[in-house]
């Protein structure tokens, strides 16, 4: 009896991590993945999904970051505007978050869950860094047509930037660009 006890439990647990794993599945699915953006060996990248139910910002956040590499990343910055609610994280990426916040709000974003995820390269960016931040959410909200206007006019810069498209591979193995 008390074997069967423990054996009902044991599968009553598995079904339960089963289901919070298809949930998972199920959220990370939802999300957009933008382009890739490159500044001196550190990687940008923006994820969203539109949601109209802020209980469930939390799982959303789990199922995005269930995916090892962007789990392993130094920071997961991220903002949402659901409704008359708002709220942001800056994971220790000091700002950030209030810097993506200021964009959602700026540009009038509603209803919308905005990640983004940077690969530390090792050089300091400096204050290049919340414009990286802003820019990958900037585009990639435009391209989901949840904002309207096109991207901005960008400056000549000085320094080795780029924006990956998603298919083109690994970016290691892009060519530098000589400046």
């Amino acid at each position: 009896v008390e074997k069967s006890r423990l054996q009902l439990k044991q599968e009553q647990n598995d079904t339960a991590a089963k289901t919070e794993n298809d949930l998972l599945v199920q959220c990370s699915k939802r999300f957009v993945h933008g382009e890739t953006l490159t500044d001196r060996k550190s990687i940008f990248q923006a994820h969203l999904v539109q949601t109209t139910n802020v209980e469930e910002i939390p799982l959303l956040l789990r199922a995005l970051k269930s995916d090892r590499k962007i789990a392993s990343a130094a920071h997961n910055i991220w903002c949402y505007r659901v409704g008359n609610q708002a709220n942001n994280d800056d994971d220790g990426e000091t700002a950030a978050g209030k810097r993506l916040a200021l964009l959602l709000d700026h540009s009038n974003a509603k209803n919308v869950f905005v990640v983004v995820t940077r690969w530390y390269g090792g050089i300091h960016l400096g204050p290049d860094r919340f414009r990286h931040i802003n820019n990958v959410a900037r585009i990639l909200m435009v391209k989901e047509k949840i904002i309207t206007g096109g991207e901005k006019k960008k400056k000549e810069s000085t320094r080795s930037t780029k924006i990956h498209k998603k298919n083109q591979g690994n970016s290691r193995n892009t060519p530098k660009k000589k400046v």
